[in-house]
């Protein structure tokens, strides 16, 4: 009896363990989305940003500032390198969770951020995974459908 409480301690501490590190993985891919999430929000901004710059300069009937313009995109495209920044970071959190056995993988149809295998949706673009998506207009595909039925496209 002595010998089966032990093995239930060790188990219960190992289970513990697995689930600390776990733990661990999903607050810090949880961070690097979210900081993700702002970065892109910032460069919708900037762009935001410009277009208003053109249009003010339209409707004043005068060419738009292109310092001005050139500074937001410079702007934009050091958010963009933060992003692929991240995304790498974040590329190489799955490799390591991966490689320290947690769960498979799978690559969203649409927008193909990798997520755990099983899971329903796809935390990025809300894709119902398990299912395949229609590469002409992003309509999910019945199972066994040859067609969309969206749009016609023979399904490959």
């Amino acid at each position: 009896m002595s010998s089966f409480f032990k093995k239930l301690t060790e188990t219960a501490k190992t289970t513990a363990t697995t689930l600390g590190a776990k733990s661990a993985e999903l607050v810090t891919t949880g961070k690097l989305k979210m900081e993700k999430m702002q970065l892109e929000g910032k460069v919708k901004d900037k762009k935001l940003e410009i277009g208003n710059l053109i249009y003010a300069a339209y409707l004043a009937d005068e060419e738009p500032i292109h310092e001005a313009v050139g500074l937001l995109c410079v702007e934009i495209k050091d958010l963009e390198n933060q992003i692929a920044a991240l995304d790498t970071q974040m590329k190489a959190e799955e490799s390591q969770a991966a490689a320290t056995g947690a769960a498979p993988l799978v690559s969203c149809p649409n927008c193909g951020n990798q997520e755990k295998e099983g899971t329903a949706f796809c935390s990025s673009c809300g894709q119902k995974l398990g299912s395949k998506a229609c590469e002409n207009c992003g309509q999910n595909l019945a199972p066994g459908a040859k067609f969309c039925a969206g749009c016609g496209t023979p399904v490959k």
